[in-house]
């Protein structure tokens, strides 16, 4: 091509320096024709245009092969902003953050990065943020301020799922105050009949969130939603608040509505409620996890089993096609510290890292035992 060009421009050079010449010594044009000389300009002119129109068709054929388009969800586990206040302040979540001088960002400060670099982050809220005093009458109840919707804002957490045993802990009163704290912090939520949808780099992505204690649950109705979805998502992200507690292996009802639900265009599907880790299924190229355990949860001040991890699902898109589905597993601890929970997540590495990495590796061999 340069070797092309070079000719090309010694061509249109030597015609205008013939042209120059024979206006400056009209006495010799009778020697070579006119026409030759115009007819060789020509040539010359015509060639440069048509090397420049490659030179854009090329350009336009090199724009053409654009790299994929890459989204990347992180998705964590149970979060509960408070505490069971029947049960004392003394080392509660709300205890933890007077400790911390009230530094909202304390608790998602060790993996806000993480969530700030995904393009969209999320995690199972559990309990409600309200100032409301009427609950339900069971084991547990939680809450905390409406204030504590900050803390996911100060963590890079972008939407919740609200369908949980806990969101009504409070009442409609305090379900309602949870959503208009989470309004304020800027914080997108799904779950109990709420569709979110939201538009990231040119795609669509649609989140959808169950609960196996919502009265409405049907096999049918659960995957009529998901469908619909569909039509107009290039993405759904399906959360299920499912399993049995403190149990490491999902149940028969987990592992037959997860592939249900990627059957019926389910692009992942992440679930939580037991409070331990449980494997990941890859189910016709996509992927099933289980249950994230728990994340910064005050629920449990001190934790037998402190593992747990952000999942990570990397989407590749070429032409508003999906043509690559990856993961990738941050293995966590619930606290930064030994003796109790402190409520803040931190990135495990080394041995550890290698530790709870083999441990979800075991988890997912056996799952269907």
């Amino acid at each position: 091509m340069k070797l092309k060009t070079f000719f090309t421009k010694l061509m249109v050079s030597c015609a205008v320096a013939l042209c120059a010449f024979f206006f400056v010594f009209p006495e010799y044009t009778a020697v070579i024709d006119k026409e030759t000389i115009i007819k060789e300009i020509s040539l010359a002119l015509k060639l440069e245009i048509l090397e420049k129109t490659e030179s854009v068709e090329t350009k336009e054929k090199e724009d053409d092969s654009i790299a994929p388009t890459t989204i990347k969800i992180s998705v964590a586990g149970d979060c509960t902003l408070g505490f069971d206040e029947r049960r004392g302040y003394d080392d509660s979540f709300l205890h933890e953050f007077a400790g911390q001088k009230k530094e909202f960002a304390f608790f998602f400060q060790k993996v806000q990065h993480i969530f700030a670099e995904s393009d969209l982050s999320l995690v199972n809220l559990e309990g409600a943020l309200t100032n409301a005093e009427e609950h339900v009458d069971k084991p547990f109840v939680f809450r905390g301020p409406p204030e504590f919707a900050r803390i996911l804002s100060d963590g890079n957490i972008d939407a919740v799922n609200l369908a949980n045993n806990h969101a009504f802990d409070y009442l409609v009163n305090g379900y309602r105050d949870t959503l208009k704290a989470l309004n304020r912090a800027g914080i997108a939520y799904f779950g109990n009949g709420e569709v979110y949808s939201t538009a990231i780099k040119g795609l669509n992505i649609t989140l959808l969130g169950f609960t196996r204690w919502e009265a409405e649950w049907s096999e049918e109705w659960i995957l009529t939603e998901i469908r619909e979805a569909k039509l107009n998502a290039d993405l759904v992200i399906v959360s299920f608040h499912w399993g049995d507690e403190k149990s490491y292996l999902p149940n028969e009802l987990q592992r037959k509505m997860g592939r249900l639900c990627i059957e019926n265009g389910a692009d992942l599907v992440w679930g939580h409620h037991p409070h331990v880790l449980q494997g990941i299924e890859k189910y016709q190229g996509r992927y099933i996890v289980y249950s994230l355990g728990n994340f910064s949860y005050g629920g449990h001040r001190y934790p037998d089993d402190r593992d747990t991890m952000i999942f990570q699902q990397i989407f590749d898109f070429t032409d508003d096609a999906l043509t690559g589905v990856d993961y990738k597993i941050i293995p966590c601890l619930v606290s930064s510290i030994e003796e109790r929970n402190n409520f803040q997540p931190i990135p495990l590495t080394g041995e550890e890292a290698e530790r709870v990495m083999l441990k979800i590796e075991d988890l997912t061999n056996r799952i269907g035992e």
